[in-house]
């Protein structure tokens, strides 16, 4: 093993020295904190000290040090060099120039390679080719630094900008080579005790990779940290691509719907799990399981979100609480796989789900025991005589009574709904439920994924519509009408963000000439009932309290239809 080192940040980048960060290794990940960061060191460094850019650790590779630790770093200055480049004129380049020539020149062999999916993102920066798009997270992650950079370089004089890269090139660092992935993983796991800046999977890949070191016999230790290595080359490349979801949140469901320990963190429980083991073979055993099943779910996750877009059974439970469902659907799809939206038990099973879900958002002021949930799913897993009929015949009788069999949801939600207010997140989805199910063949359904605005646009997610504005500029409103009738479901309706922030504060009868032509039925059934004359106690307004009411009633009828109330029917 070499020694520790210690140098100037441009002795990494002597002739015959070239990097690349191996696939298992987390893609770049910095954001505009860590970037302000990065600069406010620089900004706030005293003229003529040393500055200390940190720790190096690299991995002997075939032609390349592979980088274990130092990545982000790396990454950010090869882009901080692109973006000076750029935000320099011909002349001004001149005396940058040696920099350019040492962190960018163009060549067969790049100095530095980023994962594959990014690399291409990073050479199109290098080479000044304008192509920013990227399909990954850290791809657009990449352009997003970029972008930071020049947007704060714009500012600055040519003086500052040539003292910040000399205080990078002349940085102090300490470097670190190892032989080989036993040596990288004691040193990466040692100098990160406790996690320090690492993320939850980061912690967990560091811990599964010295556990397998401590527990490997004879010469396997290299082959057996390879194993998990390729099994965390797999989670990062999903999770690059994942949609909903951070890799943060798939590990904390993964152990929430399969770990015996699921009150625990992913390495606390996997070591309590360990500890049962006194033979290094059953630990290594647990540990290479373990990697391979948290593998297993990142790729049920992303086959269930794109499930998730397109089937509203899969959607419901996870829209109305995505904590607590998230590991029944892990748990269901790792028993049944490719059966969710084709079982009917499993159908049947997340509609009770759902049900469920959604009464217990009114029990005792919105306060919940979903944890129910979890550790329903969690036995279900752990029980080798698990029987689906009677998990599906217990989900149906939560619907109906809660999770502990004492609720008297209908009642409750029922006289919710009674009331004159509803301006929240259960009745926007209620709304969603009803524009679907009041549609003729005509009109389109509005997908789960552009209810959760999975297309990530602010312009496209929904939101509540007040039909009657909530701040009109052309009268003000009686006291009881603010009261009874502006925040009642009977004056809501369900539209895009877009469509929403474009009608602003418009008069109710302008709003149903936009309405009338609408793909969707409760639009055109509003702009009816505007449109048409009122009457009751010679009322003459095109949107009064008795049309809001009137709506309020459908609105009353579909719950009871829609969350099975048939008892309630004449309530």
């Amino acid at each position: 093993m070499d020694s520790t080192a210690t140098s100037i940040f441009a002795d990494l980048f002597r002739a015959e020295r070239h990097y690349a960060v191996p696939s298992y290794q987390r893609a770049y990940s910095w954001g505009d904190d860590q970037l302000k960061d990065f600069l406010s060191d620089l900004e706030d460094h005293p003229a003529g000290k040393s500055y200390y850019l940190g720790h190096f650790l690299f991995e002997k590779g075939d032609g390349r040090r592979l980088v274990i630790d130092g990545q982000q770093r790396l990454t950010t200055i090869m882009i901080f060099f692109i973006a000076l480049r750029d935000r320099l004129g011909p002349k001004e380049r001149q005396e940058f120039q040696p920099w350019f020539d040492l962190y960018l020149a163009p060549s067969v062999e790049p100095r530095f390679l980023t994962v594959s999916p990014d690399q291409q993102i990073l050479e199109n920066l290098r080479a000044g080719v304008q192509d920013h798009r990227s399909e990954t997270k850290s791809g657009r992650l990449i352009l997003n630094a970029w972008k930071f950079f020049a947007r704060h370089f714009t500012a600055l004089e040519t003086a500052k900008l040539h003292s910040w890269a000399e205080t990078i090139h002349r940085a102090n660092v300490t470097e670190f080579e190892v032989k080989d992935k036993v040596q990288a993983t004691q040193i990466f796991t040692l100098q990160n005790n406790r996690g320090k800046n690492l993320s939850a999977l980061e912690l967990l890949k560091s811990y599964l990779m010295y556990q397998t070191f401590l527990h490997s016999e004879g010469q396997e230790d290299n082959y057996q940290i390879s194993l998990i290595e390729r099994q965390f080359e797999k989670i990062y490349r999903i999770s690059e691509e994942l949609e909903l979801l951070d890799e943060n949140d798939v590990l904390r469901y993964h152990v929430a719907a399969f770990s015996p320990h699921r009150h625990d963190g992913a390495t606390e429980g996997l070591a309590k799990e360990l500890a049962k083991f006194p033979e290094s073979s059953r630990k290594l055993e647990t540990i290479q399981r373990f990697a391979r099943e948290l593998t297993g779910t990142f790729e049920d996750v992303k086959l269930l979100i794109e499930l998730i877009k397109t089937e509203e059974r899969l959607a419901d439970p996870v829209i109305l609480d995505r904590g607590s469902a998230w590991p029944l659907l892990l748990v269901l799809n790792r028993h049944f796989p490719g059966q969710l939206h084709r079982d009917p038990r499993l159908q049947e099973l997340l509609r009770h789900t759902a049900l469920t879900l959604f009464k217990m958002a009114f029990r005792h002021g919105k306060s919940r025991n979903v944890d129910d949930l979890i550790r329903m799913a969690n036995d279900f897993h752990r029980n080798p005589d698990r029987d689906l009929g009677s998990f599906c015949a217990y989900m149906e009788e939560c619907s109906r009574r809660g999770f502990r069999g004492y609720d008297d949801f209908n009642e409750v939600v029922l006289g919710y709904y009674e009331r004159i207010s509803h301006y929240d997140a259960e009745t926007r989805f209620l709304l969603w439920k009803q524009e679907n199910q009041s549609r003729d063949r005509h009109d389109r359904t509005i997908s789960p994924a552009e209810y959760i605005n999975a297309f990530n646009h602010k312009s496209v997610s929904t939101t509540i519509e007040h039909v009657a504005p909530q701040n009109p500029d052309w009268t003000e409103y009686p006291e009881s009408f603010q009261r009874d009738c502006l925040n009642n479901v009977g004056n809501f309706l369900l539209l895009t963000q877009g469509w929403n922030t474009s009608l602003g504060n418009t008069h109710p009868a302008e709003k149903a000439k936009r309405f009338r032509n609408s793909s969707l039925s409760q639009h055109r059934k509003v702009a009816e009932l505007i449109e048409s004359p009122c009457g009751v106690d010679g009322c003459d307004e095109p949107w009064c309290s008795h049309k809001i009411e009137q709506r309020h009633t459908e609105f009353l009828n579909f719950i009871k239809s829609f969350l099975e109330l048939a008892e309630l029917a004449n309530h």
